[in-house]
Formats: C-alpha cells, structure tokens, sequence
C-alpha cells in the first residue's frame, strides 16, 4: 500500500481494529459451521446423549466462548481509545504536495475538474485517466489541496492510495485506514470530497461503501484504464494527454533552471536535447527525471562546462533503453504494472506491437491479422477470430499502453512503452536497423520474434552460421532486396510461421523457402517485381498465401497441395487463368480476393453454361461452403446471377464485392446485387 498522509496514532488504531474484526469473523464462522454440522443443538439446550458423543467439542465451544469474551474486551478498548484520539483527528483533510503545471491546455483542464468537483449536483463522479507518468495524481492532488481550503464546498477531504491490484475487500480497508467515516458523513449531513488515486477495477459506488453521492458529496476516480470509470453512475470523464513539444520543452527548462541550461554552449546540443525531450513524447514525469540527470551534472561541477557529459548522456538514451529506464525507474515501474494488470492472453499481442520501429503508424488490421497468424487470438473462424483481435486492441487502448493514430484504422505505441516491452520481452524480441543482417554472434539464440522491417537491407545473404530454429516470426517488409540472394537462407528456420517479405523489390525467393513446411502466413503484398515462386507443395500448413499487386503471371508451382488454405489475396494479380482444379481442393478457404486491373492482365470468371469458355468458372466455387468475404471480376452480370444460384450454401453470412470488365454489365451487375 502507497503511503496514506495519516495520522500515525490514528493510522495504528485503524489497523487494530481491523484485526479484531478479522479475528471475530473467523470465530463465527468456526461456530456456524458447527452448527450446521450439528442442527440439533438449541442454543443453551443440548441433551445428555449429544453432550457425550461431541465432548470434545463442547470444550471446543467453551474456549470459543472465551476467546470472544477476550475480545469484547479488546474491542470496549479500542472504542476507549478511538474516542480520545478522534478528538486531535482534523475535520478538513490533509495537503498533497503539488507540482508546477506548464501549459494552458492543463491549466484548463484543471479548472474543468474544479468546476465539476465544487459544484453542487451535477455528476457526482468525476473520472481522471491517461497513461502512467502523464501527470493525473498531480492534478488530483492540486484539485484535493484546493478544497482543503475550501471550507464552504466540503467538510471532509480524504485521498486514499489504493493498494497495487486491490479487490473490493482491500479497496474498503483502504479507505478504512484514511479514517474516512462515510457512513457518519452521511447521517449528520457532511459534505465530503473522496479521492480514489491508482483504481485498477472498476467497483460501483455502493459496493466500496457510498450509498448515494447527492447533497454535496464527490468522489474523484484516478486510473490508467479508462473502462474502469464505466462502474460509476452519473459520472464525468477527463483523459489527460500528453504535453505538446512546445510544453514539454518549457517543463523541461523550468525544471532545470534558466542558469543551468546556459551552461549549455552548443547550440548542437541544446538541439538534442530537444530532440531528447520529443522523444519523451510529452510524458512530465519523464521529462522532469531528464532535466534533474543533468542539473545532478551542474551540481557536480558547478564551474565547469559541463558539453562532454551530458553529449555522453544524450548518447546513452539513443542507444540503450536500460539507461532510459534506470533513469525513470518509477515511470518504467508504473508501466511494467500497466502490462501485467492486462489478461494473460492479451500480454503477448502488446510485445508483439514492439516489432514496429519507433513511432510507427500501425495498421490495426495489419496487426490483428499477425495476432491470428502466429497463433495470439486462440481458434476459430477467421472472422471471430478478428472479433477476439478487436477486444484485445481495445484492451490495449484502454489501458493506454497504445494510442489512436491518424484516425481509426491505426495505432501507436509510445517510445518510452515500447522500450518498456522490449526490456519485458528480452531476448525472445530481436530488432535490428542497418543495410546487413548482424552477425550471427549479435542474435541470441532464446529470439522467438525478429524484425528488419522498413531499413536498407538488399540481400537474403546470413553472416555467419544461424541458429534460428525457435524463431516464429520474421518480419522484413519494406526492404529494398534488388540483389542475388542465398538458396539456402531459410534453412535453419523450421519453426517459422509467419514471413514478411511485403512492399520490397524482391524477384524471387530463394529455394530454401520450400522446406518450411510449418509456415502459416506468406506475403508478399506489392512485391512489384516478383515474377517467380518456387514450388510451394511442401507447405502444408499453410493458412495465408497473400501475393496481390505482384508480377505472378502463372500459378506457382504445387497450389495445389495447399489444402488448409484460408486466406488467397490475388488482388491487382497478374494471373490470365485461376485453375477451378486447385480451388475445389481449398475446403477451409474463408477470404478469396480477386479484383484487379483487367486491362494489364488478371482473372475473368466465367460460367460453364457459357459455350467456348475456357477460363474459371464460378460453379467451382459451389462446394466451398466457409467463404466469408468473396471479391471477383465477373464477365457479365449473367454469370454473376449463376453464382448466387450455384454459389455456396452457407448459414454464414458473407460479403461480397463483385465488378465486371465491362462498363454496362458492370451497371446491371450492381442492380442484381442490390436485389440480392
């Protein structure tokens, strides 16, 4: 439990008491359970033949009865006592420390809570959430010291510090231990402000002990998790984001004093350290612990300049997350609790999110669908599986250990949270920037997940010999690959389940990818210069094939044997001919996406009613009875129809997307897919 500002004597009282309650609920359930095992005792009434056969634990009821009388005693002191220092108890509350506020966004901020807090009626909760170190206790305690002052609002001001993953039971003898009566508030009509601070479930206001919050009573909610302020009725919520650079900046020279950073004399490092500060990503607890690492220099050598140290300080951040942390032990401290209060299942889809270069947009969809690739959202259909995907997202958002980004469809992970992941995941996460792969003497053998995405690799060429047999995912997207690669890279990834090799200028792959008989996803999305595979027949577990927007005019080698397919994206293809021999055979297929540019080539289908038509043909698509999502080029609207009368019959719902090569079919096309 965080420190309670209490007093000492009353702080040991409440404690005594909550013993001696502890202790008397256990005696009355040693004596109900008694009774229950024994329904024929009447209370002082008990005949001679039971009194012989449970002697023993009549003497049994005879110390019970001791016991309790001992403490009725104790408790008739503990009243004694509580009388006599209740009258030193203050009737007000107690003073937080405060800390300075930049910027006029928090400052208004502030005073919308205070608003909110003093007024009479209105919401009678008012939730305050946002991720760790951004500053929410800081505020609260300014709201708190605000109305200590304000006797006219509240008649008592109580913070509680919950206790580190409190339940109900804790959460109430938290709040017990502030000496916080609310019950008596409420008979003599006192007006109170509590303040819960670090709630990590969400519990309605009765439960912890608030019957009604009417007449003037508040009650202010601090968490990190924004669904946890859901359990409160007619309640306000505030997030409190992070500073703007411009604010951060300007913390960061209040903290550190205008005569400290003049010691500062090039202008290069004055640069960096601002560069240093954006990447703090607006976090105020963070920046402050910054500032006082390098007025702890100033004090040390308070006439010398001080360039050289901290140029080696602003080396150190760029390079190592552990001097990052060692730094913010606090901060890293409260993110590593933010991670663990997260669901068993959810944990690894947050490291995997680390994968990502620094301040990378992700892709929500693009994530998800790893997730499901390397096994993170359990079984099931694709489209439930995506469902589960979402919840974790929003999990993760919740708990603000990812952030929206440029809308909806994408999300970020803060610098500070994604060091935070890496230091978590160790050596099981390998990443890695530069125009080479390391040696093979820098990449630990534990190394479960690997990324080389978005650098300046050109070659699939190893330095050294590997040892990547527990490697599960290699991401190497965005790469230029222009140059021969080694036939034999694979070798030594037997386990490898998902492989990346999308937007890349790649034209082959070596062989060595046919013997990675356990991989689960291939992309190869926009490899624009990809025109050859090698054969694929081996690759039996394969689940997603995805090589839309490539060169491929001919269907690779062994399609066919890939019978546990449930995702083919041949979008913007090449592809003249879809054979209808191979697709009949993907029985498990769920997402077929076809559509592309019919002029440069790619699939038409056809019917087989149509005479000399030699291409595919929909009714091969009748047997496949899991589709949930179907987009093909139809060749007129006629075949469209004998689709929906052949195509597959389903109790599923899909969707469908379908247009046709020609203008006008494609126009009575749309006509018979809104009748359907």
């Amino acid at each position: 439990m965080h420190d309670v500002l209490l007093n000492p004597e009353l702080s040991a009282w409440v404690d005594r008491a909550i013993g001696q309650i502890n202790k008397l609920n256990k005696y009355e359930s040693q004596v109900r359970r008694r009774e229950k095992s024994h329904p024929d005792i009447e209370a002082g009434q008990e005949s001679e033949e039971l009194k012989e056969r449970t002697r023993g634990m009549c003497c049994l009821d005879i110390d019970a009865r001791l016991v309790i009388d001992e403490n009725i005693e104790e408790l008739d002191t503990l009243i004694n006592d509580g009388r006599s220092i209740s009258k030193e108890f203050p009737t007000r509350g107690y003073q937080r420390q405060e800390t300075n506020f930049v910027g006029s966004a928090v400052e208004d901020l502030k005073g919308a809570i205070w608003k909110s807090v003093s007024r009479r009626g209105g919401a009678g909760t008012i939730g305050i959430h946002g991720i760790a170190g951004v500053g929410k206790t800081a505020i609260a305690a300014a709201i708190n010291n605000q109305a200590v002052e304000a006797p006219e609002h509240f008649d008592f001001v109580i913070w509680v510090d919950v206790s580190d993953g409190a339940g109900l039971q804790q959460v109430q003898e938290d709040i017990a231990r502030s000496g916080c009566h609310i019950a008596h508030c409420f008979k003599r009509e006192k007006k109170f402000l509590l303040i819960l601070d670090s709630m990590w479930q969400g519990y309605s206001p009765s439960d912890i002990g608030i019957p009604e919050l009417t007449g003037g009573h508040k009650l202010i909610v601090i968490s990190r998790i924004s669904s946890v302020l859901n359990s409160f009725w007619e309640r306000e919520i505030h997030e409190i984001k992070p500073l703007t650079n411009d604010d951060a900046w300007t913390l960061f020279e209040h903290e550190l004093g205008a005569d400290n950073l003049s010691k500062l004399s090039s202008e290069i490092l004055i640069t960096r350290t601002k560069t240093a500060i954006q990447d703090l990503q607006g976090l105020s607890l963070a920046i402050k612990n910054l500032a006082q690492t390098l007025k702890n220099i100033c004090q040390k050598n308070p006439r010398t300049p001080m360039d050289a140290e901290w140029k080696e300080v602003l080396d150190c951040l760029s390079r190592s997350a552990t001097f990052l942390e060692n730094r913010n032990h606090e901060l890293f401290s409260s993110l590593r609790e933010s991670y663990q209060n997260l669901r068993a299942e959810t944990q690894p889809c947050f490291l995997f999110c680390a994968l990502y270069p620094k301040a990378h947009h992700i892709e929500t969809k693009e994530l998800i669908d790893y997730w499901m690739w390397e096994g993170l959202l359990g079984s099931g259909t694709l489209t439930n599986m995506r469902s589960n995907g979402r919840q974790r997202l929003k999990e993760l958002l919740e708990a603000h250990l990812l952030e929206r980004a440029s809308g909806e469809e994408k999300v970020k992970m803060l610098n500070l949270i994604r060091d935070m992941a890496l230091a978590v995941a160790g050596e099981q996460l390998f990443i890695r920037a530069g125009d080479t792969f390391p040696s093979a003497s820098a990449c630990p053998e534990a190394v479960v997940r690997a990324s080389f995405m978005r650098n300046q690799l050109r070659a699939l060429k190893l330095r050294g010999s590997y040892s990547f047999n527990s490697i599960s995912s290699l991401l190497l997207q965005g790469n230029s690959f222009d140059m021969n690669h080694d036939s034999d890279f694979f070798d030594g990834m037997s386990n490898l389940k998902i492989l990346d090799l999308s937007r890349t200028n790649i034209f082959s792959l070596p062989k060595s990818l046919s013997n990675m008989t356990n991989l689960r996803a291939l992309l190869l999305r926009n490899c624009t210069r990809l025109n050859h595979l090698p054969s694929l027949s081996n690759l039996k577990r394969l689940n997603v094939l995805d090589f839309s927007g490539t060169q491929l005019e001919q269907w690779p080698k062994g399609m066919q044997m890939l019978k546990n397919l449930r995702h083919l994206d041949l979008t913007q293809g090449k592809l003249d001919i879809f054979p209808a021999s191979c697709v009949r055979k993907y029985r498990q297929l769920e997402e077929l996406f076809m559509i592309g540019d019919i002029n440069s080539g790619g699939c038409v289908w056809g019917s087989n009613k149509l005479r000399d038509w030699n291409g595919a043909y929909v009714e091969s698509l009748s047997d496949l009875g899991h589709f949930a999502i179907l987009e093909l080029v139809f060749l007129n609207a006629s075949v469209f129809k004998s689709y929906m009368e052949a195509g597959p019959k389903t109790a599923d719902q899909y969707a469908y997307l379908a247009t046709c090569w020609n203008f006008c079919e494609n126009k009575k096309l749309q006509e018979l897919m809104k009748e359907e």
